[in-house]
């Protein structure tokens, strides 16, 4: 196939709204997920699943009000000045496996992207990065993933 080649990606399942905890320390409400799947001409089965949530910060302030560099993503850290910022971020799961019903099971490889640029830390509250982060999930695209035909060595980092 050309480079310019579509490949019949299909979604699987609908939008899960609680996909558990995926981003570690700094995820601060539910994740959203997505997956979506393409049987390669090999036999095997390539596999996407996105994932948004929201982010937490919370940055340690000296006492002339300038952040230290120190950085907790508890509820109540134990500095006595921070300042606390939201945000959220998207993350990409891609996976080959043998078994589309047991891709853990059956993977033969796995790799994860994150996009930096939705990791916004200036959004009011964590309720609205909790809703940017829906929004996201939910405007997740089988299409926007039709190029690429499921080769592990061509995601970008």
């Amino acid at each position: 196939m050309s480079e310019l080649a579509m490949y019949a990606w299909k979604e699987i399942g609908t939008l899960i709204a609680d996909a558990g905890d995926i981003g570690g320390d700094p995820q601060s409400g539910p994740s959203y997920s997505r997956r979506f799947q393409l049987e390669r001409e090999d036999g095997l089965f390539a596999n996407i699943t996105t994932y948004a949530y929201a982010t937490t910060e919370h940055r340690e302030v000296d006492d002339d009000g300038f952040e230290t560099g120190e950085v907790s993503y508890e509820e109540d850290p134990d500095y006595i000045l921070y300042n606390t910022y939201y945000g959220f971020t998207d993350q990409v799961e891609y996976l080959i496996c043998t078994d589309p019903e047991d891709l853990g099971g059956t993977e033969v490889n796995s790799d994860y992207t994150y996009n930096e640029d939705t990791h916004v830390l200036t959004i009011a509250t964590r309720e609205d990065a909790d809703q940017l982060a829906r929004k996201s999930a939910e405007a997740e695209n089988v299409e926007w993933y039709a190029g690429w035909n499921g080769d592990m060595s061509t995601i970008n980092h």
